[in-house]
């Protein structure tokens, strides 16, 4: 059992000497790129900043597509964002019974119509986009030596967030988001 360990351990050792050590151009490190993260602009408002905390501990990839992501606050956890929002909108009409759930979002800022699928299951679509600071993490954050960020991303950059929430009748609201280059920026992939 110890010998199956340290070996284990050299193993890794030896993995670890040999990523530290690889040096990656310009274009290679554009290739792999990074994950993004959003986080407010300055001057965002407090219903902005709600809907933008959100989504900054989802993981967005180098096209900007948006993860579920989980959602922590203080000792509140929630195992993904959509749960975060459910349970704002259940406190918001429990305080507002005489409202609906789309009030909750349009007080955020957001504009709602109703959309359809093909499996019938329509219902309201709130969307709101948002000026936001991305800033560009490792892909593969917990490995060491990993490939670096290309030197444009090693600063905030200006993005755009795109946030749509479903409200399908009688099932939990279901988001999506994604995240695009402000006008004439870049974003991991152009």
């Amino acid at each position: 059992m110890i010998a199956s360990l340290l070996r284990l351990a050299s193993g890794f050792a030896a993995t670890t000497l040999l990523l530290t050590g690889c040096h990656y151009t310009e274009e290679e490190k554009w290739s792999v790129c990074c994950v993004l993260y959003v986080r407010a602009d300055q001057a965002a408002s407090d219903e902005a900043r709600t809907v933008i905390k959100w989504h900054q501990q989802s993981d967005y990839d180098g096209n900007g597509k948006g993860g579920q992501g989980y959602y922590g606050e203080g000792k509140t956890f929630y195992s993904n964002k959509d749960d975060k929002i459910r349970a704002d909108v259940t406190a918001f009409l429990d305080d507002n019974p005489e409202k609906r759930a789309t009030d909750y979002f349009i007080g955020l800022g957001m504009t709602c119509g109703s959309y359809s699928t093909a499996s019938s299951n329509d219902g309201p679509r709130c969307q709101i986009a948002l000026p936001v600071r991305v800033i560009c993490g490792p892909t593969y954050r917990f490995l060491p030596g990993t490939t670096p960020i290309p030197e444009r991303l090693k600063k905030p950059v200006d993005g755009v967030l795109h946030v749509s929430v479903d409200l399908p009748a009688g099932r939990p609201p279901k988001t999506s988001s994604r995240v695009d280059p402000a006008p004439g920026g870049q974003l991991c992939h152009p």
